[in-house]
Parts: structure tokens; C-alpha cells; sequence
């Protein structure tokens, strides 16, 4: 039954990840796959990066390449035990670039199993573009409550 669930959302998010190439035109070689990382805590704890592995099954149902573009920083605390106030100060010294990291006129696909307030996705899209992304769309299988506006 998971594993039915699992591969309803991949397939959603796969679909939804060739109609952002197809609507924007995009060749497929321009084209990154990343992914919002779960702190090392977190990881730790439940053994898997929903995220992590959500874009690489994504990228490989869709051609994509797939890098692994932000960190987390030392001292971040996970984002779903913090208020909205206390997620966006986090997000400023939680989420980084990875050195190294080379998405310059790239199209950068980011993908997270969830977006609560959306703090970490905006936080990653504003890094992404600095580094010279020619553009970023994200991802995600689920929203919570704060995001009811974005649909």
C-alpha cells in the first residue's frame, strides 16, 4: 500500500516536472534536478531523505540530470519544530549552496516532499539564482495550511 502511494507521487511529480520542461521550453540538457536536504538529525533518525530519494527516481523517469546543490549548515534546527517566525530566521544559517556547486544558465527543478511555509524553498530559489540560475521551479508533494494561497 506505501509503495502504491509512493509511486502515485512519483508519478505526479514526474508529470509535473515535464509539463514545467515542456511549458517553459527548456532543453533537457539544461536541466537540474535537486532537492531540499533533510538535516543530518533527521536522516539519522529515520535512515532516508524523502527528498533525496523523490528527485532521483524523478529524474531518472524523466531523462534528468540530478546534483545535489544545497547543504545544511551546522546549528540549523528542523524546520517542522519551528513557528513560522523562528523557520525563516533558521532557513538564513540552515541552508547553503554546496561547494562547488555549478548551476550557471541552468534551469534548476528543486524538489521537497513537503512545503510548509515555504521559507526553505525561497531560501534555496534566492541561493540558486545568486550561483546564476537562468531559472527555478519547485517541486513538491505536499503543501501544509500556510501555503492555502498557493494553489
Amino acid at each position: 500500500q506505501d509503495k502504491n502511494a509512493l509511486l502515485t507521487f512519483l508519478e505526479r511529480l514526474s508529470k509535473l516536472a515535464e509539463d514545467v520542461i515542456a511549458k517553459e521550453s527548456w532543453s533537457r540538457e539544461d536541466v537540474i534536478v535537486t532537492y531540499l536536504p533533510r538535516t543530518r538529525r533527521a536522516h539519522l533518525q529515520n535512515g532516508i531523505d524523502q527528498a533525496a530519494e523523490l528527485a532521483r527516481r524523478v529524474a531518472k523517469n524523466c531523462a534528468l540530470s540530478i546534483k545535489p546543490l544545497l547543504c545544511r549548515t551546522r546549528g540549523g534546527e528542523e524546520q517542522k519544530k519551528l513557528t513560522p517566525v523562528e523557520r525563516i530566521r533558521n532557513v538564513r544559517t540552515s541552508i547553503d549552496l554546496k561547494k562547488g556547486a555549478d548551476c550557471r544558465d541552468k534551469c534548476v527543478i528543486i524538489i521537497d516532499d513537503i512545503v510548509t511555509t515555504g521559507n526553505g524553498m525561497a531560501r534555496c530559489t534566492k541561493l540558486l539564482r545568486r550561483a546564476g540560475c537562468r531559472a527555478v521551479w519547485a517541486l513538491t508533494v505536499a503543501s501544509d495550511v500556510y501555503n492555502k494561497d498557493l494553489h
